[in-house]
Order: C-alpha cells, then sequence, then structure tokens
C-alpha cells in the first residue's frame, strides 16, 4: 500500500512548495521538494494521491508538455535522511527536474531523493 506524507507551504503569491515523501508498506521511497509556479493551488494535504501532473490537467489545465532531469549519486544527510529513513552518508539517487506547461512556461522545478539500495537506473540508447 502506497502512502504519501505531504506538505503544502505558499512560498508567495506565485510559488508553492510541496514536500512529499512517498511510502510503501510504511517505508520511504521518495523524498521530494517540489516548487509549482501556478496561482490559487489548495494547500491542503490530501488533496490529490495520484499523480501530480494528472491532478493540474484536470484541475487546472496545466499540461506539462516537456520537462528535463538531472540525476546525480550523492549522500543522504539531515533532512533527507531523516525523511527517507537512513543512516546519515547512505548513498541516494538525487533527481533534479524542471518541468515546462503546453505554453512553454516553466511550472516546476523539483528535487527528489531515492534511497540507493531501492533503485536502479538504465538507459537504452
Amino acid at each position: 500500500m502506497e502512502v504519501e506524507r505531504m506538505e503544502f507551504a505558499k512560498i508567495n503569491s506565485k510559488v508553492y512548495e510541496l514536500t512529499r515523501v512517498r511510502c510503501v508498506k510504511d517505508k520511504p521511497l521518495v523524498y521530494s521538494k517540489t516548487y509549482l509556479k501556478i496561482t490559487n493551488l489548495p494547500l491542503e494535504p490530501g488533496v490529490y494521491s495520484e499523480s501530480l501532473y494528472k491532478f493540474l490537467e484536470d484541475e487546472y489545465n496545466v499540461i506539462i508538455s516537456r520537462a528535463g532531469d538531472q540525476l546525480e549519486a550523492t549522500l543522504a544527510e539531515g533532512v533527507i535522511a531523516k525523511k527517507l529513513e537512513v543512516a546519515g552518508g547512505f548513498p541516494t539517487f538525487k533527481r533534479t527536474r524542471v518541468a515546462y506547461d503546453q505554453y512553454d512556461n516553466k511550472v516546476e522545478y523539483s528535487i527528489c531523493y531515492y534511497p540507493g539500495d531501492k533503485y536502479r537506473y538504465s538507459v537504452n540508447l
């Protein structure tokens, strides 16, 4: 069973911060901070439970048309280790994403951390 611990915070009138920990069987599988440049978002946790992109499309007509990811190996420290429930210095994957809507406006900047023992990254060329 997947569980999501979620917090919204309004940074200013145009940017929201969404902090999430996604869990399976009560074990964290990803910790993320997402910054959304969309006005009038609801601030309550649990407002959506599936795909963020589907929620944005269905509720706000914001269609993510393209995104770019950067992946790197890191070590979990501080808040990241605590949220992932791992020891400091534990290997993690860090993914940074910038996503754009159908009008080519930047709407999302996110940083996600994944426990290194739970994920594998593959590229087919």
